[in-house]
């Protein structure tokens, strides 16, 4: 048995588990032919065997503590950066390097890079696409299982780039009017990220996490409850499920979901949709987003994980009763608004499923506009810089900090 304390700047989180499951990589030959330099980001290739693309080479920016040494299995945290957001913006402004590194968390940080095929190289520079994933259909040239997925009027609503993957998959050269991402399999790519950092790295294969905001959120969420037997836990920074494409979890997994008050980019609630009631989803169990899709509402997805986390649900269709909420504390309680709990009564230590809120937009918390925002005012906060920009940070590995898988596997 270890205990580790890992001390952050105001708060500490105290690890007690059993030791580390080292991975492959622990053991095998180092791979490269230079050392990878700890402490700073490095771009890295991977190539998935997907027979949709143009080029199978993907990419991926990897951090390395700087107490990383090769032998010491280390935890992974996975983040998936939202729509147009390319991995190297996204490891400066999530500041999980700050946790890691500087405030002495000692984790990996891997972030994948969205895709953006055009059927030739460098699609981003030359404007033809825009990174993004492939997660609860948004990359499905067609209707969803349940029928549309948004508002097919993309003049009113924007309409968004066609992938050559999509175009390849449709047979007819084109896209479907509700089609937002590639066509490329982006699970696929997340497991064999997953392996190769595994496999060439020193890992603890009982913690490995997913992060991720808005539709890297989702990606994050759909890896979650695809892997969920191989990862230990995942915090959500605006996710949401399209119509119609939910799944639960395949067994237990810790979540943090979190979403702004005032956010009508992916709702969380259908009273959130984009100026509801003006605009409404034509399905009684959606919202309606500012860019014309449907979603699933937050409660009714965290509801199926609670479940399958065996969480405190006394009522027999799983709906909590009234008082079931019990409050969650962070280090940040009260930064804008900032409050968190566990909204399906208590859950088994291991299994937490916490909803976080905050007087924010559809940004990464706390970082964004204190004004007004389309119809909606959102409240000042007199939070300094340094708050707001690890906020995020802070929270997230507060939360995964003291998360591990109870079951040994052979990753």
């Amino acid at each position: 048995m270890t205990i580790a304390i890992v001390i952050l700047t105001g708060w500490a989180v105290v690890l007690s588990a059993d030791d580390p499951w080292p991975s492959s990589g622990c053991s095998s030959p180092y791979p490269y032919p230079a050392p990878i330099p700890v402490g700073v980001p490095n771009h890295m290739n991977i190539v998935v065997e997907d027979p949709n693309l143009f080029n199978p080479s993907r990419e991926y920016y990897l951090y390395l503590p700087p107490g990383y040494n090769g032998s010491t299995p280390l935890p992974v945290v996975f983040y998936f950066p939202s729509f147009y957001v390319e991995a190297h913006t996204a490891f400066e402004t999530t500041k999980l390097f700050w946790a890691s590194g500087q405030q002495g968390g000692d984790f990996i940080i891997v972030i994948p890079q969205g895709l953006n095929d055009c059927n030739q190289m460098n699609c981003f520079q030359q404007g033809l696409a825009t990174v993004s994933w492939n997660a609860y259909g948004s990359g499905f040239n067609g209707e969803g299982p349940d029928g549309p997925v948004c508002d097919p009027n993309r003049t009113k609503w924007g309409k968004y780039p066609c992938y050559s993957s999509c175009r390849a998959i449709s047979g007819n050269d084109t896209c479907g009017s509700c089609v937002s991402a590639s066509c490329a399999n982006d699970t696929l790519f997340f497991e064999s990220l997953m392996n190769e950092v595994n496999s060439n790295f020193c890992t603890d294969t009982r913690r490995l996490y997913v992060t991720g905001m808005s539709v890297g959120a989702m990606m994050g969420l759909m890896t979650a409850m695809t892997f969920a037997d191989k990862l230990a836990g995942a915090v959500l920074a605006a996710p949401g499920v399209i119509h119609g494409w939910w799944s639960p979890p395949v067994s237990s997994i810790p979540i943090m979901d979190i979403h702004g008050r005032f956010d009508d980019i992916i709702p969380a609630n259908i009273t959130n949709s984009h100026l509801y009631p003006k605009f409404k989803a034509p399905y009684a169990d959606s919202s309606f987003s500012q860019d014309g899709f449907y979603y699933m509402p937050s409660y009714n997805w965290t509801r199926d994980i609670a479940r399958a986390n065996r969480c405190n649900m006394t009522n027999a269709d799983g709906w909590p009763p009234n008082g079931s909420w019990v409050p969650w504390n962070t280090s940040i309680d009260g930064w804008a608004g900032w409050q968190c709990g566990e909204a399906f009564g208590r859950c088994p230590p291991q299994y937490p499923m916490v909803r976080c809120t905050w007087d924010g937009t559809h940004e990464l918390p706390l970082v964004g506009k204190r004004t007004s925002y389309a119809h909606q005012h959102i409240p000042p906060n007199n939070l300094t810089h340094p708050q707001k920009v690890h906020a995020f940070a802070m929270v997230a590995w507060e939360f995964l900090a003291p998360l591990y898988r109870p079951f040994r596997d052979s990753i």
